[in-house]
């Protein structure tokens, strides 16, 4: 809806930059481009014709419903424009233009040329509960019914029946839905119906107010501030929680890495200790006073009285 009015605006505006005036602002006239995104404004026809043929062309074939008071004389003004911007929002607001027309008759367009300039405008509001959906819960029934009041006192102005008291042109309309629209704070319609009694405003409306007893209702911005908050304590949380169980994990992988030292160590050292103390027994025992041999000892030995040459067969001989 504020793409909607937003985009038409920019067209009015530009168009009436350059001093054209459409005359034949209706809904069948913007268009959505899929391509771009981006709604356009159609068919000028009505632009490039005189007074005299606007006025024939509007009193045959105008859309009648859309068109100012003062097309019914024939006058083509910029504030005409505005007047038919503002019926496009109040269709799309209440589902209905403020006067509809019956038939193709010529009477029923006359009578519609005469509301235009007599009657006042029906309560756009009350339209739109009227026209939503009885399938639509109450919750969103209310939801709906919750319009900017900017928006509202745009179509207010845009359908009044004098000229003058509209916004003067395109540029105007658009000024004043930027400086609106770009603020955050929406009220909630600001029509008398609000201000009814609870009792009263159901008994009309014939759906009950939701209960909201037992719902919190933040704004947007703390939600959000209330979430990053979270998260970041929870990281917080992980990190020292993280923290804790390497510290608690550190000293038994150090007791384990100094267990599996020591083991390495002696395996690797225990060959050399045996030979080491083998060799060492090998040398005590070879140290062993008592496996040295000792010196036999001498004994005196015996010459033979006879021939020195001869030994004593019976003689033993020590060495």
């Amino acid at each position: 809806m504020i793409k909607v009015a937003d985009q038409l605006a920019n067209a009015l505006a530009h168009c009436h930059k350059l001093s054209v005036k459409h005359g034949d602002i209706k809904s069948n006239n913007v268009k959505f481009n899929v391509h771009s995104g981006n709604y356009v404004l159609l068919d000028f026809g009505l632009s490039a014709m005189t007074d005299d043929q606007r006025r024939t062309s509007i009193q045959h074939a105008g859309a009648i419903e859309f068109m100012a008071p003062e097309q019914n004389d024939g006058q083509l003004l910029l504030q005409t424009d505005v007047y038919s911007y503002g019926i496009i929002l109040y269709e799309l607001l209440a589902g209905q233009v403020p006067f509809p027309l019956t038939d193709q008759g010529q009477k029923s367009r006359n009578q519609l040329m005469l509301a235009h300039m007599e009657q006042e405008v029906p309560d756009l509001m009350t339209l739109r509960r009227k026209n939503l959906p009885e399938s639509w819960s109450d919750q969103k029934k209310m939801h709906e019914m919750q319009v900017p009041q900017w928006l509202l006192q745009v179509i207010e102005k845009c359908l009044k029946k004098d000229p003058l008291q509209r916004f003067g042109n395109g540029v105007e309309l658009q000024d004043f839905i930027i400086h609106n629209s770009i603020s955050s704070a929406t009220e909630p319609l600001g029509n008398e119906w609000r201000n009814l009694p609870l009792t009263t405003e159901q008994e009309i409306e014939g759906f009950e107010q939701p209960d909201d007893a037992d719902t919190i209702r933040i704004a947007r911005p703390v939600f959000y501030a209330m979430l990053v908050l979270m998260v970041v304590m929870t990281g917080a949380l992980g990190l020292l929680l993280f923290g804790n169980l390497e510290s608690e994990k550190d000293p038994v992988e150090q007791v384990s890495k100094k267990a599996d030292t020591v083991k390495d160590t002696e395996t690797r050292s225990a060959p050399r200790n045996v030979a080491t103390q083998s060799r060492d027994v090998d040398l005590d025992s070879l140290l062993d006073t008592s496996t040295i041999i000792k010196p036999l000892e001498k004994k005196p030995v015996i010459k033979p009285s006879g021939d020195s040459t001869k030994l004593d067969l019976d003689t033993t001989v020590y060495f």
